[in-house]
């Protein structure tokens, strides 16, 4: 029951604080684009990649599994960064920087496919891959439909403020990339579970 209770509190915390980024955000009229927000995202995105990385060198516990999030973030870190990288070298420059991952990811998850599927099958019925399908859906469906101009454009009228619909949308990414990442923190500890019992 004690491991309940302190798991409520650390998300709530967790949660809490990404939700202090936009309150941040609200006090500091920063920009969507070059946010508190923004910068809490990326923070998230980096440390699965980097964690992950170090990580899945050091298991065989769900590893195929661990780098596909390592290559998920790694693909959206750099998205991210797409205003800033087409703003100073050229446009699309993001798109070469996700190729540049994507690619070899692609050929490496086909030819480690099986374990792949292995992993998969053998979380499918935990809480962190619950967590982290819920945050992957959140951030790849909810978020797109959320912000779709047309919702804001109805709700404010002739006053649609562009600013307001990014910062919305933003936020709830953040939420997004927050669940990903307690789910992430959650596997990494399953994993270890089973490889100490190992």
């Amino acid at each position: 029951m004690l491991t309940i209770v302190i798991r409520i509190f650390l998300y709530s915390l967790i949660l809490s604080i990404s939700a202090g980024f936009v309150f941040l955000d609200s006090t500091q009229l920063q920009s969507a684009e070059d946010s508190y927000t923004e910068m809490a995202q990326e923070a998230m995105l980096f440390l699965i990649a980097i964690i992950g990385w170090f990580y899945s060198r050091k298991t065989d516990q769900y590893k195929t599994f661990i780098l596909f999030l390592v290559a998920f973030s790694s693909v959206f870190f750099i998205r991210e960064f797409n205003n800033y990288l087409s703003d100073n070298f050229f446009k699309g420059a993001w798109q070469v920087g996700v190729l540049i991952i994507l690619i070899p990811s692609i050929i490496y998850f086909y030819k480690k496919r099986v374990l792949l599927k292995s992993d998969v099958l053998a979380l499918k019925e935990t809480a962190p891959f619950g967590i982290i399908m819920l945050g992957g859906i959140l951030l790849i469906v909810f978020s797109r439909i959320y912000g779709n101009k047309h919702i804001w454009m109805n709700f404010m009228g002739d006053n649609y403020l562009r600013m307001i619909k990014e910062v919305s949308e933003e936020s709830i990414e953040l939420m997004a990339y927050t669940v990903i990442f307690i789910g992430f923190i959650e596997l990494l500890f399953l994993s270890k579970r089973i490889q100490n019992k190992s």
